[in-house]
This record gives C-alpha cells, sequence and structure tokens, in this order.
C-alpha cells in the first residue's frame, strides 16, 4: 500500500500520489482565497444577533509547502437588531442556566 501524500520516504524525498519523489522537484503553491458563501441564518430574530458567511482557502489550496491564505475566512454582520416583544425572555437568563448544567456536567464527569 502507497504511503501518504506527504509522508517522507527516503532522504530529501516523499510519498506523491503514491510515488517517492524529490521535494526538490515540487513546486509549492501558495494558497488563495475561493469566494465568498452567503451570509447564514441571524443567530437571534430579536434583541441583536449575527449572521456568518465564510470562504475557503481552495482556489487553489496550498500543497507543497506553499503558505495557507492570509486574511479574513470568516465575517460577521448585525442582524435581528428590532426590539423583543415585552415579556419575552431576554436570551442571557436562557443560556445561564444551561451554561451552569453544562460547566456542572464537566465538573461530574471530570472526577
Amino acid at each position: 500500500m502507497p504511503w501518504a501524500d506527504g509522508t517522507p520516504c527516503g532522504v530529501d524525498k516523499w510519498c506523491h500520489r503514491g510515488e517517492c519523489v524529490s521535494r526538490r522537484n515540487l513546486e509549492p503553491v501558495d494558497g488563495q482565497w475561493g469566494e465568498w458563501g452567503r451570509y447564514g441564518e441571524c443567530s437571534r430574530n430579536c434583541g441583536g444577533g449575527i449572521k456568518r458567511k465564510y470562504r475557503e482557502c481552495d482556489n487553489p489550496a496550498p500543497k507543497n509547502g506553499g503558505n495557507y491564505c492570509i486574511g479574513e475566512r470568516v465575517k460577521y454582520r448585525s442582524c435581528g437588531t428590532r426590539e423583543c416583544p415585552p415579556g419575552s425572555s431576554d436570551f442571557r437568563y436562557v443560556l445561564i442556566p444551561l451554561y451552569r448544567i453544562k460547566a456542572l456536567d464537566c465538573l461530574i464527569y471530570s472526577k
């Protein structure tokens, strides 16, 4: 079975596409960012939330020791900024008990 790509297989050699080749013959390719995706759903529908969109370092992806992309991979946008209706639960009061339960679980399972 051939070694995985990038695995050393000799002095100054590594496996590339199932063959043991010289590292010196492979030209490094620096990664470049692909297109931005669309913004996802808003994290909250009132009281202030965020949307995120992503891009990947795949146009092309780095290879042969080339550099990974530099810059932002994620962008954020505020959303759901209208005031919540009177009497609705504040999300912090909903999340705090959930956090405490999770923290308690961690304490129990770490013993």
